[in-house]
């Protein structure tokens, strides 16, 4: 498994927020654009559902990683019982304690093919309950 040196370990002070963590991205700042994604306004930062109409730098990924021992079975169980809304909220909270004004999720293939990940990484990592095969975003908009 091939790693992408534009991706950063979990940062050191990075607090898991409901199975979640941030992971930094450094790397080529060109992202696609678009029009008509949904926009939830109800949580700490806007969440787009799709690519937003104006431009936007990466500041990470919002990732759920556990995988072995307890910690998969928190994640399987938090996956089955805990409501979309709830899993959302955790999202935007993790985005906005790393400095991002937006979360951004999206399964357009020039983002997943910019972030270097594969779609079995997305849904390994993703703290979707549905829709696993979408990256999550942090990000900030304007021109950088």
């Amino acid at each position: 498994l091939a790693v992408c040196p534009a991706w950063g370990k979990d940062k050191p002070d990075s607090e898991k927020t409901g199975g979640t963590s941030f992971r930094a991205y450094d790397g080529k700042q060109d992202w696609p654009t678009g029009n008509g994604a949904q926009v939830l306004t109800e949580y700490s930062v806007p969440i787009y559902l799709g690519v937003p109409n104006k431009s936007y730098r990466v500041l990470g990924r919002i990732v759920d990683d556990r995988n072995d021992g307890v910690e998969v079975v928190g994640k399987e169980l938090g996956g089955f019982f805990t409501g979309e809304k709830k899993k959302l909220r955790n999202i935007a909270n993790q985005a906005r304690r790393n400095g991002a004004e937006a979360v951004v999720i999206t399964d357009h293939p020039d983002v997943v093919r910019a972030l270097g990940v594969t779609e079995r990484e997305l849904k390994k990592t993703s703290p979707l309950g549905q829709d696993r095969q979408r990256a999550v975003l942090a990000v900030k908009f304007g021109l950088f």
